[in-house]
Protein backbone atom coordinates (compact mmCIF):
# COMPACT_ATOMS: atom_id res chain seq x y z
CA UNK A 1 0.00 0.00 0.00
CA UNK A 2 1.32 3.27 -1.18
CA UNK A 3 0.81 5.78 1.92
CA UNK A 4 -0.09 9.41 0.68
CA UNK A 5 1.60 11.70 3.23
CA UNK A 6 0.66 15.27 2.14
CA UNK A 7 0.41 18.59 4.28
CA UNK A 8 -2.75 20.00 5.47
CA UNK A 9 -4.11 23.27 5.54
CA UNK A 10 -2.89 26.18 7.45
CA UNK A 11 -5.06 25.68 10.69
CA UNK A 12 -5.31 29.35 12.34
CA UNK A 13 -7.14 29.89 15.43
CA UNK A 14 -6.59 33.59 17.02
CA UNK A 15 -7.95 35.65 20.60
CA UNK A 16 -8.26 38.55 21.38
CA UNK A 17 -7.55 40.48 25.39
CA UNK A 18 -7.37 43.89 26.58
CA UNK A 19 -5.19 45.15 29.38
CA UNK A 20 -5.84 48.74 30.83
CA UNK A 21 -2.94 49.86 33.26
CA UNK A 22 -3.69 52.99 34.86
CA UNK A 23 -1.36 55.63 36.62
CA UNK A 24 -3.55 55.86 39.51
CA UNK A 25 -4.97 52.45 40.35
CA UNK A 26 -4.63 48.71 38.94
CA UNK A 27 -8.07 47.63 36.80
CA UNK A 28 -6.59 44.08 35.86
CA UNK A 29 -6.91 40.83 38.14
CA UNK A 30 -3.83 39.19 37.97
CA UNK A 31 -3.20 35.47 37.41
CA UNK A 32 -0.51 34.32 39.43
CA UNK A 33 -0.55 30.53 38.58
CA UNK A 34 1.27 29.44 35.36
CA UNK A 35 -1.02 27.42 33.36
CA UNK A 36 0.54 23.73 33.08
CA UNK A 37 0.23 22.18 28.97
CA UNK A 38 -2.91 19.87 29.46
CA UNK A 39 -2.07 19.92 25.52
CA UNK A 40 0.70 17.31 25.47
CA UNK A 41 0.16 13.31 25.03
CA UNK A 42 -2.38 13.78 22.76
CA UNK A 43 -2.63 10.12 21.68
CA UNK A 44 -0.45 7.48 22.07
CA UNK A 45 1.49 6.56 18.54
CA UNK A 46 2.38 2.96 19.36
CA UNK A 47 2.20 0.95 16.60
CA UNK A 48 1.68 3.67 13.99
CA UNK A 49 2.40 4.22 10.12
CA UNK A 50 3.01 7.98 10.45
CA UNK A 51 6.54 8.96 12.39
CA UNK A 52 6.17 12.28 14.24
CA UNK A 53 8.70 13.85 16.19
CA UNK A 54 8.04 16.50 18.24
CA UNK A 55 7.22 19.49 16.24
CA UNK A 56 9.23 22.88 16.04
CA UNK A 57 7.84 26.10 17.32
CA UNK A 58 8.27 29.56 16.08
CA UNK A 59 6.90 32.58 18.17
CA UNK A 60 6.90 36.28 16.87
CA UNK A 61 5.85 39.36 18.79
CA UNK A 62 4.76 42.01 16.82
CA UNK A 63 4.94 45.60 18.77
CA UNK A 64 5.54 49.31 18.03
CA UNK A 65 5.98 51.78 20.35
CA UNK A 66 2.87 52.82 21.96
CA UNK A 67 1.99 56.47 20.94
CA UNK A 68 1.10 59.34 23.84
CA UNK A 69 -1.85 60.99 23.39
CA UNK A 70 -2.61 64.22 25.44
CA UNK A 71 -6.07 64.84 24.85
CA UNK A 72 -8.53 63.11 27.62
CA UNK A 73 -8.78 64.82 30.72
CA UNK A 74 -8.27 63.35 33.92
CA UNK A 75 -11.46 63.33 34.89
CA UNK A 76 -12.30 61.83 31.35
CA UNK A 77 -9.89 58.86 32.25
CA UNK A 78 -11.16 58.41 35.31
CA UNK A 79 -14.76 57.73 34.74
CA UNK A 80 -13.13 55.51 31.80
CA UNK A 81 -11.30 53.69 34.56
CA UNK A 82 -13.80 53.21 36.92
CA UNK A 83 -11.32 53.82 39.11
CA UNK A 84 -11.91 55.69 43.13
CA UNK A 85 -8.87 57.79 42.06
CA UNK A 86 -8.28 59.97 39.99
CA UNK A 87 -6.51 58.63 36.66
CA UNK A 88 -3.99 61.27 35.26
CA UNK A 89 -2.14 58.40 33.23
CA UNK A 90 -3.30 55.32 30.95
CA UNK A 91 -1.34 52.58 29.39
CA UNK A 92 -4.33 50.69 27.50
CA UNK A 93 -3.04 47.52 24.89
CA UNK A 94 -5.29 45.26 22.97
CA UNK A 95 -3.13 42.15 22.35
CA UNK A 96 -4.10 39.22 19.07
CA UNK A 97 -2.84 35.92 19.53
CA UNK A 98 -2.71 33.64 16.49
CA UNK A 99 -1.48 29.99 16.12
CA UNK A 100 -1.05 28.46 12.67
CA UNK A 101 0.45 25.36 12.28
CA UNK A 102 2.09 23.19 9.65
CA UNK A 103 0.78 19.65 9.70
CA UNK A 104 1.90 16.26 7.77
CA UNK A 105 -1.09 13.63 7.60
CA UNK A 106 -2.38 10.25 5.71
CA UNK A 107 -5.58 10.36 4.98
CA UNK A 108 -5.29 6.31 4.27
CA UNK A 109 -4.31 5.66 8.31
CA UNK A 110 -6.24 8.81 9.27
CA UNK A 111 -3.07 10.01 10.73
CA UNK A 112 -2.20 14.07 11.61
CA UNK A 113 1.07 15.08 13.14
CA UNK A 114 2.11 18.56 13.88
CA UNK A 115 5.54 19.56 12.28
CA UNK A 116 5.53 23.15 13.31
CA UNK A 117 3.37 25.93 15.48
CA UNK A 118 3.63 29.07 14.38
CA UNK A 119 2.74 31.33 17.21
CA UNK A 120 2.29 34.86 16.87
CA UNK A 121 1.64 37.88 19.85
CA UNK A 122 0.52 41.18 18.19
CA UNK A 123 0.01 44.34 20.63
CA UNK A 124 -1.60 47.20 20.06
CA UNK A 125 -1.41 50.01 22.38
CA UNK A 126 -1.45 53.20 23.57
CA UNK A 127 -0.25 55.66 26.13
CA UNK A 128 -2.88 58.76 27.69
CA UNK A 129 -1.48 61.67 30.07
CA UNK A 130 -4.09 64.29 30.98
CA UNK A 131 -4.68 66.88 28.85
CA UNK A 132 -4.33 69.30 32.13
CA UNK A 133 -0.23 67.92 32.02
CA UNK A 134 1.20 69.73 29.29
CA UNK A 135 4.01 68.18 27.78
CA UNK A 136 7.37 69.45 29.47
CA UNK A 137 5.45 69.73 32.85
CA UNK A 138 6.92 67.87 35.48
CA UNK A 139 3.49 66.07 35.82
CA UNK A 140 3.08 64.98 32.29
CA UNK A 141 6.85 63.27 32.39
CA UNK A 142 6.49 61.74 35.55
CA UNK A 143 2.95 60.01 34.15
CA UNK A 144 5.03 59.40 30.41
CA UNK A 145 7.75 57.59 32.61
CA UNK A 146 5.17 55.72 34.64
CA UNK A 147 2.73 54.21 31.89
CA UNK A 148 6.23 53.46 29.58
CA UNK A 149 7.57 50.97 32.15
CA UNK A 150 3.97 49.08 31.67
CA UNK A 151 4.98 49.33 28.05
CA UNK A 152 8.34 47.57 28.81
CA UNK A 153 6.99 45.40 30.97
CA UNK A 154 4.60 44.34 28.76
CA UNK A 155 7.08 43.18 25.78
CA UNK A 156 9.62 42.02 28.70
CA UNK A 157 7.49 39.31 30.26
CA UNK A 158 5.38 38.79 26.53
CA UNK A 159 9.32 37.68 25.30
CA UNK A 160 9.43 35.72 28.81
CA UNK A 161 5.92 34.41 27.78
CA UNK A 162 7.45 32.98 24.72
CA UNK A 163 10.42 31.12 26.24
CA UNK A 164 7.39 29.24 28.36
CA UNK A 165 5.61 28.51 25.19
CA UNK A 166 8.14 26.95 23.18
CA UNK A 167 9.21 25.02 25.63
CA UNK A 168 5.70 23.43 26.39
CA UNK A 169 4.38 22.88 23.40
CA UNK A 170 7.58 21.55 21.62
CA UNK A 171 8.08 19.31 24.94
CA UNK A 172 5.90 16.19 22.87
CA UNK A 173 4.81 15.24 19.52
CA UNK A 174 0.88 16.34 18.58
CA UNK A 175 -0.31 13.57 17.08
CA UNK A 176 -4.08 12.75 16.04
CA UNK A 177 -5.61 9.51 14.31
CA UNK A 178 -8.98 7.71 14.03
CA UNK A 179 -12.04 8.91 12.06
CA UNK A 180 -12.18 12.00 13.87
CA UNK A 181 -8.11 12.90 13.85
CA UNK A 182 -8.83 16.17 11.88
CA UNK A 183 -11.53 17.81 13.49
CA UNK A 184 -9.40 16.81 16.66
CA UNK A 185 -6.76 18.34 15.25
CA UNK A 186 -8.50 21.60 14.90
CA UNK A 187 -9.65 20.84 18.55
CA UNK A 188 -6.72 20.94 19.73
CA UNK A 189 -5.77 24.18 18.02
CA UNK A 190 -8.80 25.84 19.79
CA UNK A 191 -7.55 24.87 22.86
CA UNK A 192 -3.99 25.74 22.78
CA UNK A 193 -5.01 29.16 21.21
CA UNK A 194 -6.55 30.18 25.33
CA UNK A 195 -3.77 28.39 26.56
CA UNK A 196 -1.67 30.54 25.06
CA UNK A 197 -3.59 33.41 26.18
CA UNK A 198 -3.17 32.12 29.84
CA UNK A 199 0.57 31.98 29.38
CA UNK A 200 0.97 35.52 28.48
CA UNK A 201 -1.75 36.47 31.05
CA UNK A 202 0.04 34.55 34.07
CA UNK A 203 3.63 36.73 33.24
CA UNK A 204 2.21 39.86 32.46
CA UNK A 205 -0.53 40.61 34.37
CA UNK A 206 1.35 39.86 38.23
CA UNK A 207 4.77 42.07 36.63
CA UNK A 208 2.18 44.70 36.14
CA UNK A 209 0.29 44.51 39.72
CA UNK A 210 4.09 44.40 41.37
CA UNK A 211 4.54 47.23 39.76
CA UNK A 212 2.09 49.37 40.72
CA UNK A 213 2.96 49.06 44.20
CA UNK A 214 2.44 51.84 47.07
CA UNK A 215 5.80 52.48 46.75
CA UNK A 216 5.85 53.38 43.03
CA UNK A 217 2.63 55.80 43.83
CA UNK A 218 4.42 57.31 46.94
CA UNK A 219 7.59 58.19 44.61
CA UNK A 220 4.67 59.36 42.24
CA UNK A 221 3.20 61.56 44.12
CA UNK A 222 6.08 63.09 45.57
CA UNK A 223 7.62 64.03 42.67
CA UNK A 224 5.26 66.45 41.51
CA UNK A 225 2.51 66.89 44.08
CA UNK A 226 2.21 70.85 43.52
CA UNK A 227 0.98 69.67 40.36
CA UNK A 228 -1.24 66.65 41.40
CA UNK A 229 -2.72 67.92 44.40
CA UNK A 230 -4.75 69.96 42.15
CA UNK A 231 -6.94 66.78 40.76
CA UNK A 232 -7.03 65.46 44.15
CA UNK A 233 -4.41 62.75 43.81
CA UNK A 234 -1.94 62.42 46.66
CA UNK A 235 -0.75 58.83 46.25
CA UNK A 236 -3.12 57.98 49.54
CA UNK A 237 -3.89 54.76 50.03
CA UNK A 238 -1.28 54.12 47.18
CA UNK A 239 -3.70 54.00 44.20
Amino acid sequence: MIERFIPTPAWTSASVFTLVFLAASFSAQAQSARPTNALRAVQPMEGKALVCPPPKIEVELIVQPAPVHNRASVKTMTQYSKSSHPTVGLYRSNQRIYLNTRSMQSRDTQELCVQTVYATYAINHMIDVGNEYLPGTCAFQETLVHERTHERIHIQKAQEAQQHIVRDLGRTPIYFSGVNYESDAKAWLNKATEWTKQVYSSYILPAQEAFDSPAEYERFSKACAHELRYHGYNGAGGR
